[in-house]
């Protein structure tokens, strides 16, 4: 005896278990399509990554350089109005722009204040004779090794303030001769009589 598939009537009973069997195929469809969907998703996105990586490769082994992360610094160049990007390990200008109004009124507060500014002991190395010679021979002394100056001992207070000339013109030290409140219109002559050395000691 041999079988063979035919056609047979389904019972009620039967009808229903394949509607439940046709609704969870259904379902296991919809999300075996979805699973698709994400597997597709991803494996494209791993071949453009992979396609990227490739590109960089084939650039820098033509170019040979390769994109990296480089510390700049902005530089105003205040005679052709523009600021240039700068790259701190070649000094090369690699952007250049035009400044903007803040940027050229900065160099405006800066030319004023350079030329309102006037030189003073803590800022820039200047000596004021007027007041060196208001000093007692002790303190020409002090001042004269803060300068930088050996061999003050057993001077008189004139030669040491002809001294401290020598060693100021010959260190580049800005010489002011007037007064603290009052113009430099002319040289104050020193006092280097021996009465004064005789009055401060």
């Amino acid at each position: 005896m041999k079988t063979q598939m035919l056609p047979v009537k389904l019972t009620d009973d039967e009808l229903l278990q394949k509607g439940e069997e046709l609704a969870d195929a259904h379902e296991e469809l919809v999300e075996a399509n979805g699973e698709l969907k994400k597997n597709q998703d991803y494996l494209k996105n791993r071949i453009k990554g992979i396609q990227a990586d490739i590109s960089d490769l084939i650039r820098a082994l033509k170019n040979k350089t390769e994109d990296r992360e480089v510390d700049c610094e902005e530089r105003p160049d205040y005679e052709s109005g523009n600021m240039q990007t700068v790259r701190l390990d070649t000094g090369e200008v690699v952007y250049t722009r035009p400044l903007i109004d803040s940027e050229k009124q900065m160099q405006i507060d800066d030319d004023a204040a350079s030329e309102t500014r006037e030189p003073n002991e803590e800022s820039e190395q200047v000596v004021k004779f007027r007041v060196l010679q208001g000093m007692t021979k002790k303190e020409i002394i002090e001042k004269a090794r803060e300068l930088g100056m050996e061999q003050v001992d057993g001077l008189r207070k004139g030669e040491l303030l002809s001294k401290i000339i020598e060693h100021c013109e010959e260190q580049g030290i800005g010489i002011v001769t007037g007064d603290a409140n009052q113009d430099d219109t002319g040289d104050e002559e020193l006092t280097t009589d021996e009465d004064q050395d005789n009055g401060d000691e």
